[in-house]
């Protein structure tokens, strides 16, 4: 989950009801947090908060399914693929934007501009097997498992190698901070894309 501030998502109409809110975390809801109710504070809509909250989407682990861990947003991370009941890791021999666009299709994280391929674990090492090894994607597959990769399992990499990605779309204004984005931006920009 991120925080965002300064009204990314566009100024609010009416009153203010709620600022100052402090929560711990371990809340089941936003009216058991520390604020200031209406009436006791001076804030403007121009820093109206909102949140990106990670997608509900299966974390069961079933065969071919795929999720990020170790990202700051839902839209990047290590890329771990469940095989045989077991989430493991990518390594990034060969890791590209291909393999990253078909990865990103399949969580249907999908924007404008090219996904960014992400190398060197630089979300964190993976902490189960690594399945997935020399994975070499068109682009145009259905699903990291239907890229050309080595046999299931077999690998000669480390965690150490864990292949990542960056989606495209989500660089806002809120992400710019994030070394990933940021890295993204540049990217592009050297490549005239912009």
């Amino acid at each position: 989950m991120v925080a965002i501030r300064g009204a990314f998502y566009g100024p609010g109409r009416g009153d203010i009801h709620i600022s100052n809110v402090d929560c711990s975390g371990d809340e089941d809801n936003l009216q058991e947090c520390t604020a200031s109710y209406s009436g006791s504070f001076i804030c403007f809509h121009a820093e109206d908060a909102g949140v990106i909250c990670p997608p509900k989407g299966p974390q069961n682990c079933t065969n071919g399914a795929v999720r990020l861990q170790g990202g700051s947003t839902p839209y990047e991370g290590r890329v771990e693929v469940c095989l045989h009941g077991r989430w493991g890791s990518v390594c990034d021999a060969n890791w590209n934007r291909e393999d990253a666009q078909v990865l990103c299709q399949q969580l249907n994280y999908v924007g404008n501009g090219d996904p960014l391929a992400i190398h060197n674990a630089h979300f964190g090492q993976g902490e189960g097997p690594i399945l997935l090894d020399n994975v070499r994607c068109q682009g145009t597959e259905r699903g990291l498992l239907n890229c050309r990769a080595e046999d299931i399992g077999n690998h000669d990499c480390a965690n150490a190698e864990s292949a990542g990605v960056f989606c495209p779309g989500q660089c806002t204004n809120a992400a710019i901070l994030n070394e990933v984005c940021r890295t993204y931006i540049f990217q592009v920009l050297l490549a005239g894309t912009v």
